[in-house]
C-alpha cells in the first residue's frame, strides 16, 4: 500500500481565518488542553523555540485511544497562513507507521468564510500497512478541534 495522503476541508462563518490560524495553530500549547482537556491533557516543550524545528509531546486525554505523540513543527507561515507538523513518535503510531504529516492551509473564502484545507500523509514503517480506519479517525479529530476552536472564538471574542 505505501504512503497514503487523504484531504479534508472545514469551513466556518462564525470566525476569521485570522483567528483560527492563531487559535488552533499559534497558541495551541494554552488554547487546546483547555478547551478541549479530553483530548489535550497537556502539551510539553521538548526541544526548539516553537518555531520550525520545535518538537513537543501531547498528552492525550481519555477520549483518545493513544497516551502521547511527539510532533515536530517542519513549516510555519503566519502570513500565508500555512503550518505544516509531523508526528514523529509517541504510541498514537501505533507501531505500524513511522510518520504522520498534517498540512494545514487556513483560507478566506470569497464568501467571508474561513477555510481550513488539511492533507495529511500517513507513512508506514516498512511492511505494514495504512489503517483506513486511523486516517478517518485522524481526520475526525481534525474536524472536532476545528469546531472546538471555533466556539471558543465565539466564546472570547
Amino acid at each position: 500500500m505505501g504512503v497514503v495522503t487523504r484531504t479534508a476541508e472545514a469551513r466556518s462563518s462564525k470566525m476569521t481565518a485570522a483567528q483560527l490560524y492563531k487559535n488552533m495553530f499559534i497558541d495551541m500549547d494554552k488554547v487546546m488542553p483547555k478547551i478541549l482537556p479530553q483530548i489535550f491533557k497537556s502539551v510539553r516543550l521538548v526541544e526548539g523555540d516553537g518555531g520550525v524545528g520545535t518538537v513537543k509531546e501531547i498528552t492525550y486525554g481519555e477520549a483518545v485511544k493513544a497516551t502521547t505523540m511527539i510532533q515536530k513543527l517542519v513549516e510555519m507561515d503566519p502570513e500565508a497562513m500555512t503550518y505544516t507538523k509531523v508526528i514523529i513518535g509517541g504510541d498514537v503510531l501505533m507501531g505500524t507507521l513511522e510518520s504522520v504529516a498534517y498540512h494545514s492551509v487556513v483560507e478566506s473564502s470569497d464568501s467571508g468564510e474561513c477555510v481550513v484545507k488539511l492533507t495529511v500523509v500517513c507513512t508506514p514503517l516498512p511492511g505494514q500497512e495504512v489503517s483506513e480506519d486511523y486516517i478517518k479517525d485522524s481526520i475526525a479529530q481534525s474536524y472536532q478541534t476545528f469546531y472546538a476552536v471555533e466556539e471558543h472564538v465565539q466564546a472570547t471574542c
